[in-house]
C-alpha cells in the first residue's frame, strides 16, 4: 500500500523536479517507509512513489521499479494472486529479482499488455511507462478500493496524476478551484459523488478515474479511457431450493479463502471489530485459520451513548475466541479539531461522524504497530444489509411472487416490527413506481429551493443542472439495486473514507467482502439467499452460524457504526462554530434559514470545506 504520483508534459517541456518532490511530500503518510522518483531521458516525465512496505521489505522492492530495461512502474495496492501469476510468468520465460507483487504486475503487463487487468485479483492503482512506445498505462481496480485522481489539459499539454487530490495541488501546476455544483448536491441531496458523472469531484478540473477503467496516453497526449470489467447480475436459473446447502458450503469456503488470502503479509495484521455481523464473522474466521499461538489483534470504537454503543457484542466475540482487543472511546471532545483533521485527509466533504470514529480506530491500530487491518466493508452492499433493500425486495415479490411475499412479510414483522405497511399505498407504489418516481424527480430537479427550503434560491438555480435524468436510481428489481450500490453509488463512498482514514495513519486496509471472483458468483444467486424470513444477509448468517456466536449472527439490531452525532452537534463545544457556519453560509448566499437538526452536519462540513 503506497502513494503514487506523476507529471507528464507531452509538449516535451522539462518537468520541474521540485514539483514532483512537493507531491511526494504531500502524501508522505501513504508511504513513510521510503520514497523515490524517476525521470525519463527527455525529463518531460517524472514518476514518484511513497512506500508502505507490506510484502518484501527489502530495498530491491522499492519504486519506481524497472523491468526488462523497458517498463517503469509506480504502484499502490496488493495483488492477492501474485504468487500464482509469478509461476505462470516464469513458465513463459520471465525472471524476477524480488519477492514483491510489484515486479509481478509489471511483468504481467510486459507479457499481456492491457489484458493483464483481467488476470489481476486485488486492489490497485498504478501507472506504467513504456520507454519504447513512449506511452503511459494507468489503471484502477474493479471496485475502486485504491484511488486515482488526475488533471489533463490538451491546451497546457499536461497529464498529472496522484493518489490523493491534495497531491495534485501540491504540484503547483493544478489550480485549486471549488466545484460549487458538488457543494449544491451535498447540501440538497447529501451526495458526495455525482451519480450522473462519477468522475466529477468537489474541485474543478480534478478528475476521478472510475473503478474498472484504464487510461492510455501517448507521447502526443492522446488520451484513451476504457472499461475493462463489468459485473453481470443476471440470475442463474439452475440454482434452486434443491441445491441450497451446496450454495452455503460454497460461500463458506469462498469467503474463508478470501479472508485467508488477505492475511498474507510480512508485517503485523489486525482486524477492525465493530461488534456487527460482518467484522465479527471475519474475526471468527481468522481465529479458526490461525495455526500459531499468536493472538489476533482487534480494534474497536466505543461510544458513551448506550443506544449506539456496540460494546456488548464486541465483548461477546472477545469472550468466544482468542483476541487481544483494543478499544478507543470516541466522544465530542475536540470534535472540531477531529473533523478538520479527517476533512484534510479526505480532501472532500464526508457525510457523517462515522468517518471520524473510523479514523480513531485506524489511529489506535497504528499506535499498536499494526500495518494491515482487515475490515468488513462491502458486505451491506453485496449481501443487502441495509433497510432500503426491503422495499425493493417486497415490491419484486408483489409483482412476480405474491404467495412468497406473505411469508416474507411475516418474517420481517417478527424481526423488525410492524413498521412496514402492506397496504393500498404500497400496492399503488409497486404498480406505478416509475410514475411516482418521475414526479419526485421533477420536484427535486425543478423546484430547487422550494423543495429544499433551507437553501438560497439563487444558489440553487446557479448550481442545479436541471437534468432530466434522475439523480436517484429507480430499481426495477432487487438484483439491480444490489448492482447499483456495489458498482455505482454506495460502496464508492465507503471505500474513499476507508482508504484516506487508513492511509492517514499509514495502514493498509483489506476487505474480504470485496472479492470480485466471489461477487461474480454471488450476483448469480436468487434474491432469497440475501433476504429470507425477514433476515438480511441471510447467506452469511446461515453459512457461518457454527463459528460466530448466536447472539451476533442472529442479532436483529443494526447500528451501522453510527456515533451519537445528534448529541455531539448539540454540545456546547460545537454550538459556537455552528453559529459561525450558519452566518457565513447565509452571508455568502448559500442558505436562507437556520439549520434543522438533519442539516447541521451538512452545514458545518461545507463551511469547513470552503474555509480551510
Amino acid at each position: 500500500m503506497c502513494g503514487i504520483a506523476g507529471i507528464f508534459n507531452f509538449n516535451n517541456q522539462i518537468v520541474n523536479i521540485d514539483n514532483i518532490n512537493s507531491m511526494i511530500a504531500a502524501q508522505h503518510h501513504r508511504g513513510p517507509d521510503g520514497n523515490g522518483i524517476w525521470a525519463n531521458d527527455d525529463k518531460n516525465l517524472i514518476l514518484g512513489h511513497n512506500r508502505l512496505s507490506i510484502i518484501d521489505l527489502s530495498e530491491s522492492a522499492s519504486q519506481p521499479m524497472h523491468y526488462a530495461d523497458r517498463f517503469v512502474i509506480t504502484y499502490n495496492g496488493e495483488l492477492y494472486n501474485y504468487l500464482i501469476l509469478k509461476n505462470e510468468l516464469k513458465q513463459k520465460g520471465h525472471q524476477f529479482k524480488t519477492n514483491s507483487d510489484t515486479e509481478v504486475l509489471i511483468a504481467l503487463y510486459a507479457e499481456y499488455g492491457t489484458e493483464c487487468l483481467k488476470k489481476m485479483d486485488g486492489m490497485f492503482a498504478f501507472a506504467i511507462w513504456d520507454k519504447i512506445e513512449k506511452k503511459i498505462f494507468c489503471a484502477r481496480d474493479r471496485f475502486g478500493e485504491k484511488p486515482f485522481h488526475y488533471y489533463y489539459s490538451q491546451q497546457e499539454k499536461k497529464f498529472i496524476f496522484a493518489s490523493e487530490i491534495k497531491t495534485l495541488f501540491a504540484s503547483n501546476e493544478v489550480k485549486k478551484s471549488v466545484n460549487h455544483k458538488m457543494v449544491y448536491h451535498f447540501l440538497a441531496n447529501e451526495l458526495v459523488e455525482n451519480p450522473l458523472d462519477f468522475t466529477e469531484t468537489f474541485f474543478e478540473n480534478v478528475i476521478r478515474l472510475m473503478p474498472s477503467h484504464f487510461i492510455l496516453i501517448g507521447e502526443n497526449g492522446d488520451l484513451k479511457i476504457e472499461k475493462y470489467w463489468s459485473l453481470d447480475y443476471n440470475k442463474n436459473p439452475n440454482i434452486n431450493s434443491s441445491n441450497q446447502e451446496e450454495v452455503y458450503e460454497w460461500f463458506k469456503s469462498s469467503f474463508t479463502d478470501s479472508v485467508n488470502t488477505r492475511m498474507q503479509a510480512d508485517v503485523p495484521i489486525g482486524t477492525s471489530l465493530s461488534g456487527g455481523l460482518d467484522s465479527s464473522t471475519i474475526s471468527c474466521i481468522i481465529n479458526n485459520l490461525k495455526k500459531d499461538s499468536q493472538v489476533q489483534k482487534t480494534f474497536s470504537a466505543r461510544f458513551y451513548d448506550e443506544k449506539l454503543d456496540e460494546g456488548k457484542y464486541i465483548h461477546i466475540v472477545k469472550n468466544e475466541i482468542n483476541i487481544d482487543g483494543k478499544e478507543v472511546w470516541v466522544d465530542e471532545t475536540n470534535l472540531l479539531e477531529k473533523t478538520l483533521k479527517v476533512l484534510k485527509n479526505q480532501d472532500e466533504p464526508f457525510t457523517g461522524t462515522s468517518a471520524i470514529a473510523q479514523y480513531e480506530v485506524m489511529k489506535l491500530a497504528s499506535e499498536n504497530n499494526v500495518k494491515v487491518l482487515l475490515d468488513g466493508q462491502g458486505a451491506d452492499e453485496l449481501l443487502a444489509g441495509y433497510s432500503h433493500f426491503y422495499p425493493v425486495y417486497f415490491r419484486q415479490l408483489f409483482l412476480i411472487n405474491s404467495k412468497f411475499l406473505k411469508s416474507e412479510l411475516e418474517g420481517y414483522k417478527n424481526i423488525m416490527g410492524d413498521d412496514f405497511e402492506f397496504d393500498l399505498l404500497f400496492m399503488i407504489n409497486a404498480r406505478f413506481h416509475p410514475i411516482i418516481k418521475t414526479i419526485s424527480d421533477f420536484k427535486r430537479n425543478y423546484l430547487g429551493a422550494g423543495y429544499n427550503k433551507f437553501l438560497n434560491t439563487d444558489f440553487v438555480h446557479q448550481n442545479n443542472n436541471h437534468s432530466k435524468e434522475s439523480l436517484f436510481k429507480f430499481f426495477d428489481n432487487f438484483p439491480e439495486a444490489q448492482h447499483h450500490f456495489l458498482t455505482q453509488y454506495g460502496l464508492h463512498k465507503l471505500l474513499r473514507h476507508s482508504d484516506r482514514n487508513s492511509m492517514a495513519n499509514s495502514i493498509e486496509v483489506r476487505l474480504p467482502f470485496v472479492n470480485h471472483h466471489m461477487i461474480e458468483k454471488l450476483m448469480k444467486l436468487p434474491s432469497e439467499f440475501f433476504i429470507k424470513d425477514g433476515w438480511t444477509k441471510y447467506i452469511l448468517r446461515r453459512s457461518f452460524a457454527d463459528i460466530v456466536p448466536s447472539e451476533v449472527i442472529w442479532r436483529k439490531t443494526k447500528l451501522g457504526f453510527q456515533p451519537p452525532e445528534k448529541t455531539w452537534m448539540e454540545s456546547n463545544s460545537i454550538k459556537p462554530i455552528m453559529q459561525q457556519a450558519h452566518d457565513w453560509l447565509y452571508n455568502n448566499g448559500i442558505t436562507n434559514k437556520l439549520a434543522s437538526d438533519e442539516n447541521k452536519w451538512k452545514y458545518l462540513m461545507i463551511y469547513l470545506f470552503l474555509n480551510h
